[in-house]
């Protein structure tokens, strides 16, 4: 089993060498390797990885085809050094990923979710700064919740109103103009979390409570305790983006004025000025742009 181990070691070193990031692709193939560790099976075969791929029981059919399709590309690899190895046909377990319907926020929701960030209380003060931010940034750049919180401080140019976007999905670069009055709302925010924390733990731009980065996951959970707040339960769910060309609309006095207009249902990707989180209502899906813009 440690050559199994090894060549799964050489396998992910030369697809990152490649530029795949491998993070998923790690962790999965490291369980597959302790499943077959216990079964007691020195090499790939279709039935140990199949066994493997349908292990959850409770989730999708295409989860059971993304874990086989990761098995059937490291057997691929290792065909080539290994003459015991099976490779799972690709048919075996076929199946596509069902995106769940994006739930579109209306400008009455989107404030009181604001309104609501703002009345959260911590000893500072800095978190209802932060998160108020945070979900107005969302909603009028329709940048992905990621990029928003890779943002260093050199990345927002509070004089231009700027924001430079590096660490992309596609890991391509772009810059953002924002409003003049979006960008007089980052400045405020930058004097007030630099009264907190005057000696920054992190070239973030925004910052928790403790002057540290904000994470995914303690985002979203406090979406939900916010959504929840104003009486709309929604799942931890994933933030949408809108187009990567997208003009932001102006946020006045803290409050982001806006009006609502349909979205043809074929556009799959959520156009601009959107606030794009699942939700567990259904109906007409509706998009958040600034007055005066069209």
């Amino acid at each position: 089993m440690t050559n199994l181990t090894k060549a799964a070691a050489d396998y992910i070193a030369l697809r990152r060498a490649l530029g795949f990031k491998m993070v998923e692709v790690g962790h999965r193939l490291a369980d597959f390797i302790r499943f077959a560790r216990r079964e007691r099976t020195p090499c790939v075969t279709v039935d140990l990885a199949l066994r493997w791929a349908k292990l959850p029981a409770t989730v999708q059919p295409a989860t059971w085809a993304t874990r086989l399709r990761i098995v059937r590309q490291f057997a691929e690899y290792l065909s080539t050094i290994d003459p015991r190895t099976e490779i799972p046909p690709r048919d075996l377990l076929p199946g596509r990923y069902q995106r769940k319907t994006p739930y579109r926020y209306e400008d009455d929701e989107i404030q009181r979710l604001l309104q609501a960030a703002r009345r959260m209380r911590s000893p500072t003060g800095l978190r209802a700064w932060t998160y108020e931010t945070l979900l107005g940034l969302l909603t009028v750049t329709g940048m992905r919740l990621s990029e928003v919180l890779a943002l260093d401080r050199r990345d927002v140019d509070l004089r231009e109103g700027v924001l430079a976007i590096r660490q992309t999905k596609c890991r391509k670069q772009r810059l953002v103009p924002v409003h003049e009055t979006t960008r007089v709302v980052l400045l405020r925010y930058a004097r007030a979390r630099d009264r907190v924390h005057p000696r920054p733990k992190t070239e973030a731009f925004l910052v928790s409570e403790m002057g540290l980065r904000l994470n995914q996951y303690s985002v979203r959970e406090i979406f939900v305790r916010l959504s929840r707040a104003i009486g709309i339960r929604t799942p931890i769910g994933r933030f949408g983006h809108g187009s990567a060309a997208a003009r932001p609309a102006p946020p006045t006095g803290g409050q982001y004025v806006g009006a609502l207009v349909p979205v043809r249902r074929r556009r799959r990707t959520p156009p601009p000025h959107s606030l794009d989180i699942p939700g567990p209502h259904e109906g007409d899906r509706h998009l958040l742009v600034s007055r005066g813009h069209s």
